[in-house]
């Protein structure tokens, strides 16, 4: 015989709220650890990048037979650091022959998108226009910025310090940890008034012109860590940049070709 409608078994309103509620709470666990894989996998891709970035260096620093721009006419194997930044965005110089003068960057293929950060980049200006002139932007949208210090040290004329562009040379690459290239915030560089292509920190008891600060704008959008990549190619991630042991953060190169400190 069936039993009324009233004595058939079923959930009550309290069983199917913990069936909900239970719900809920595998779901958000699920999507928190597909959260931080997803973004475990971006810094690996990030930090992969960065070393593609620091061996085409390596190449661009010892190669005297390749194209290095303005730099080609320069003596004595030297280079400029923004020639290199210059042909890793491939503007001014290394702008692709035949090529429209503004073209949107492709995320899944450009080395210096962050693919944590902002994707939104383009190149613009064909064959006269340089990075720091520009030539990549939105600025707040750049997230990887090379080390400054590489391309503008310090030199003291008179009692004043002065900034001066670097000339590298391959004796470069004998200085394995000093950082080459690392995540930034592009939107604080220009609330700093600054380009975002570059950055260097102030280092305490260090006197050069980067002691004010203005030129440091790290990003930690890795876990609350930033990727760092070094002139040795090796690249590392960190929520403490400048308190790491043998991090080389003052170094730069001097004007005669020679490394100084």
């Amino acid at each position: 015989m069936a039993l009324p409608r009233s004595l058939r078994p079923g959930f009550t309103l309290i069983e199917l709220l913990v069936v909900v509620a239970i719900a809920a709470l595998l779901m958000s666990l699920i999507l928190g650890v597909a959260t931080k894989i997803r973004a475990g996998a971006r810094g690996v891709a990030c930090r992969s990048q960065l070393r593609a970035v620091a061996l085409d260096f390596i190449d661009f620093a010892e190669d005297r037979k390749q194209d290095r721009g303005k730099s080609n006419a320069m003596p004595r194997n030297q280079f400029h650091l923004h020639d290199f930044v210059n042909k890793t965005y491939r503007v001014e110089y290394f702008w692709p022959t035949g090529d429209r003068n503004r073209q949107k960057l492709d995320p899944s293929s450009e080395p210096l998108i962050c693919p944590a950060g902002p994707a939104e980049l383009s190149r613009e200006g064909g064959r006269s226009r340089p990075c720091n002139d520009g030539a990549i932007g939105p600025k707040e949208n750049v997230s990887v910025a090379f080390n400054r210090r590489l391309f503008y040290e310090t030199r003291f004329f008179e009692g004043k310090r002065v900034a001066v562009e670097a000339k590298l040379n391959s004796d470069v690459l004998g200085h394995s940890e000093v950082p080459l290239a690392f995540d930034v915030d592009g939107s604080k560089a220009v609330r700093n008034a600054v380009t975002p292509y570059f950055s260097a920190p102030a280092v305490p008891g260090h006197d050069d012109v980067y002691d004010t600060g203005r030129f440091w704008f790290p990003q930690l959008r890795h876990g609350g860590k930033m990727n760092v990549v070094f002139i040795g190619g090796h690249a590392l991630s960190t929520a403490q940049p400048l308190d790491e042991p043998g991090w080389d953060w003052k170094y730069q190169f001097g004007p005669t070709g020679k490394p100084s400190k």
